[in-house]
């Protein structure tokens, strides 16, 4: 992956593919590439997500899934029209399952765990302080409740 906060990041992403050959050039194909064309085809789809994999951060490849498969399947796209041509068109494209090491796996963790903690402890201070503020409006309120008592009985003593 790619980004500031993925650099020298190395993880493996599953994508699956499938495509067409172009009828009307088989024969070209053959000419042109023998029986290594799956190679070829598979060795440029490889090329072109390795490239485009460079400018996507890592956390685009988990909350951002479908743009990131998109670029992907654009990249490839792109590159199998690159001469020499491979007489071929993409059909379907998937991104799968994204691997990363288990090291990058516990470091989100614990981050997510810390974040959750310090969340956690802003309740915990909101709340004290709305129990603080609340024990003052009940306290100013009895003050009040007094001062009318102790009014009320002095006027009725007069």
């Amino acid at each position: 992956g790619g980004g500031n906060e993925s650099i020298g990041l190395e993880f493996q992403v599953d994508v699956d593919f499938t495509y067409f050959l172009l009828q009307d050039e088989i024969g070209e194909l053959h000419k042109e590439l023998a029986s290594n064309y799956n190679n070829i085809i598979v060795s440029r789809a490889k090329d072109a997500i390795k490239n485009e994999a460079i400018f996507v951060t890592f956390t685009e490849y988990f909350q951002a899934r479908q743009q990131v498969e998109e670029r992907f399947r654009v990249a490839v796209q792109k590159r199998w029209e690159d001469r020499p041509s491979l007489h071929c068109e993409l059909d379907q494209f998937h991104l799968g399952r994204i691997r990363i090491p288990e090291s990058v796996a516990t470091k989100q963790l614990q981050s997510r765990v810390q974040n959750e903690r310090n969340d956690k402890e802003e309740f915990l201070q909101q709340a004290q302080l709305e129990r603080e503020l609340t024990a003052v409006s009940v306290n100013a309120i009895n003050l009040e409740q007094q001062k009318v008592l102790r009014t009320a009985e002095a006027e009725a003593s007069l």
